[in-house]
């Protein structure tokens, strides 16, 4: 039987169990997507969804922006998502124990081309699919 550890999801501090390089993972609570995905659990390329107004989105030309309104954009790819385990000490039963500990570092995001031919990403939980 594999070992299960803790995980909080990042948006509503939800705590779940995970198992060790566990992929794919959706908060049960609020269904946000955490750390990596494989390609046959995202959308597929072609697909449209809606960037709401005030999202925060990377352009390669501008940096970090705010859409001003809501926009309808096209899926050109995905970006899987981030990853990590590392060891962490944890403080248990009186002992220090060393054991793999879940680091999310970037959640999947779609990617569109943008003004000038430029690419631009958002995070896959900041948009809404049509």
């Amino acid at each position: 039987m594999e070992r299960k550890y803790n995980a909080t999801c990042p948006f509503c501090g939800h705590h779940f169990k995970v198992t060790y390089l566990q992929v794919n993972l959706i908060c049960e609570d609020c269904n946000y997507i955490i750390g990596y995905h494989e390609d046959d659990k995202l959308p597929e390329q072609g697909s449209f969804f809606l960037l709401p107004k005030g999202t925060t989105y990377h352009s390669m030309l501008k940096g970090n922006v705010f859409s001003r309104r809501k926009t309808k954009k096209k899926l050109h790819h995905m970006l899987n998502g981030v990853v990590n385990w590392h060891n962490g000490t944890v403080f248990e039963n009186g002992h220090y124990i060393v054991r793999p500990c879940l680091l999310i570092e970037d959640n999947p995001k779609v990617r569109w081309v943008g003004s000038g031919n430029y690419w631009c990403s958002a995070d896959i939980n900041n948009v809404e699919f049509l």
